[in-house]
């Protein structure tokens, strides 16, 4: 049985778990694109927080889809994990090459959703990092790492639901953990949902402007997308 109609009604459900952080100074909600800006843009205009994305691209090994070898991220970081790298035995030209494609990949995800708009500053903020969901949680370990090295103050990791594996691996590197529900087995975000619709990059965008007017209505200094 799916737990939420839609990823903006789950939004609004993890937004009230979130209330404590409502029009909190220094504060800034970033979402994980493309399903967890909806989800986002709900706990940001419900709390009055400026809301912004963080583009996380995995470095998938030499032909192995589903094992990463790290990430490079919104902020121009590089995170490796060197262990499966030397497991795999996978030369320096091989590595960097694969880095190269992902970081255009990023650039262009990036230029379509923010346009001209500069990423945002993580230095000395407190962030909500919101998904739609964490299955394996491996998109919310990298970005959390790669937060750490931008200078996030305090980080809060955030979706509606999560795996025990996910909640496992994110436990020790963020501040905070606020999930909805762990359900066991997990099978995947999409079966929590009724509504699970491909998000379009033109959705995110507008999502993002509305957000935008909306904390700006509100009288808080404008600095966010």
């Amino acid at each position: 049985m799916a737990l939420f109609p839609d990823r903006c009604t789950a939004g609004a459900r993890l937004a009230a778990r979130l209330a404590s952080y409502a029009d909190r100074r220094g504060t800034l909600v970033l979402a994980l694109p493309p399903g967890g800006v909806a989800v986002a843009y709900e706990v940001a205009t419900r709390l009055v927080l400026p809301l912004d994305l963080f583009v996380v691209r995995k470095l998938c090994a030499p032909g192995e889809r589903n094992l990463a070898m790290g990430a490079v991220t919104t902020g121009g970081v590089r995170i490796l994990n060197h262990e499966i790298v030397r497991m795999l035995g996978v030369p320096q030209f091989a590595l960097e090459a694969v880095e190269a494609r992902e970081r255009t990949r990023l650039e262009a995800t990036e230029r379509a959703l923010r346009g001209d708009w500069p990423s945002p500053q993580m230095s000395g903020q407190a962030v909500i990092l919101v998904d739609e969901g964490m299955a394996t949680g491996a998109t919310m370990h990298w970005a959390v790492k790669a937060l750490r090295r931008l200078g996030a103050e305090h980080i809060t990791a955030a979706a509606p639901t999560a795996s025990r594996n996910a909640m496992e691996l994110i436990q020790d590197l963020a501040d905070a953990i606020v999930v909805l529900s762990v359900p066991d087995p997990y099978i995947s975000v999409a079966r929590w949902y009724e509504s699970y619709p491909p998000v379009a990059d033109d959705e995110i965008v507008h999502l993002l402007e509305r957000a935008t007017v909306t904390y700006c209505r509100s009288g808080r200094p404008v600095g966010v997308h």
